[in-house]
């Protein structure tokens, strides 16, 4: 005869995070009663007992709605650890007291907020590491990170040579911000580029003053669409790259591909995803070859009505600001006809004179494609199958 009864969850904090993490439900005994924790895939709240009401929960990683209010009419949302919650300890011991927020007006008087601390330990694990603190997360400065803890885990990384004795490194952080140095590691920068969930970075050896990130959430020149490539190229070309100098970037829009609804919609095409089942933007030069002035790249764009795909090819990215600009011949070229359906990747060999392309529909693992690979002939008319070999017995078609 038992029943599920749905209870009040806490107030929705917007502007800093998103839904990242994963949904915590974790109970802790106390001398008089229980805490209730929840995570709601942004941020840990904690109820003192059974929530009755939105006021009866106050958010542990940052600052509650009415005590925000209270620092500044405009103070947003502040949060003490990185967000995105991933689990929650606490030692036997630990134990708080909350009591309903007062002397703000509604609805930022909808929260609870910390009374008293009576002791114990608890530890917050979170996209950004792990969280420790002893005195109930009173406040920002309450939290700690342990030593050996550090996940910057970099989605990849781009590297320069050749000036002075020491490489340029570059690189994005899945979930911590990206970071450059240009002497080899010795010291670090930040480029700025305020994305948090950071994305991929290239670069061609040959040009050791320029390097791309994609920032698939940045909203570039173009207004009518969301996802950028950060150009970066040094001032001087004795220098490698700074990234953190905002003269030196130029953002053109991503091309777009089609995302699955409901509805379908059009998302950046530069983004880290299709890095990682093989994409790769940057046609390399090669040894015996001259770089190009301005670089080498290939991007694939979609159309959102016909869903036909075309492989787009760029000499002249910094000269791309609009959408538009990429149906602009003398900006950005077609390179044969319309791709197969479901291809999304594209690598190329040959350098910049002998290009030979490659394109596939995924890696063929299970929902991601069939693991199809398509290399354009040498008329440029027909992107014939490779992989898998229809015409022998052979795994791959010959050239």
């Amino acid at each position: 005869m038992a029943q599920w009864v749905q209870l009040q969850g806490p107030p929705v904090y917007f502007g800093t995070t998103s839904p990242s993490g994963v949904a915590i439900v974790r109970t802790k005994k106390t001398s008089s009663g229980f805490l209730l924790f929840f995570s709601d895939c942004s941020h840990v709240h904690v109820s003192a007992g059974t929530p009755t009401t939105v006021t009866s929960w106050h958010r542990l990683d940052g600052e509650d709605a009415s005590v925000a209010r209270q620092a500044n009419p405009h103070h947003g949302n502040v949060v003490f650890v990185h967000p995105d919650p991933h689990g929650i300890a606490f030692t036997s011991d630990f134990e708080v007291t909350i009591t309903p927020a007062t002397g703000v007006d509604f609805p930022y008087n909808q929260c609870s907020v910390l009374d008293q601390y009576i002791g114990g330990t608890i530890w917050m694990a979170n996209d950004g590491g792990v969280h420790w603190c002893a005195d109930g997360g009173k406040n920002a400065n309450s939290w700690n990170w342990p030593l050996g803890l550090e996940t910057l885990d970099p989605v990849n990384i781009a590297g320069l040579f050749g000036i002075g004795n020491t490489p340029a490194l570059y690189f994005g952080c899945g979930d911590n911000e990206d970071f450059f140095s240009r002497n080899g590691g010795v010291n670090w920068g930040d480029p700025g580029s305020g994305c948090g969930d950071c994305d991929t970075w290239f670069s061609d050896t040959a040009t050791a003053d320029r390097v791309i990130q994609f920032l698939p959430k940045r909203q570039p020149d173009d207004p009518s669409v969301v996802g950028c490539i950060g150009v970066i190229v040094s001032g001087d070309s004795s220098q490698y790259p700074d990234a953190s100098d905002t003269g030196s970037k130029t953002f053109p829009p991503s091309t777009q591909l089609v995302a699955v609804g409901p509805p379908p919609k059009l998302v950046a095409y530069a983004s880290s995803g299709r890095v990682l089942r093989g994409y790769r933007p940057v046609i390399k030069t090669l040894a015996t070859e001259a770089a190009l002035a301005d670089g080498d790249y290939l991007f694939i764009n979609q159309d959102l009505n016909t869903r036909v795909s075309t492989l787009l090819r760029t000499n002249s990215i910094r000269s791309i600001k609009l959408m538009s600009d990429w149906l602009d011949t003398t900006k950005a070229a077609a390179v044969g006809p319309a791709l197969p359906m479901g291809v999304d990747l594209v690598q190329t060999s040959g350098g910049h004179f002998t290009t030979v392309f490659y394109v596939g529909d995924g890696t063929g693992k299970v929902g991601d494609g069939t693991g199809n690979v398509w290399k354009l002939d040498s008329s440029s008319n027909t992107w014939k199958q490779i992989v898998p070999n229809l015409t022998a017995p052979t795994p791959v078609a010959p050239p």
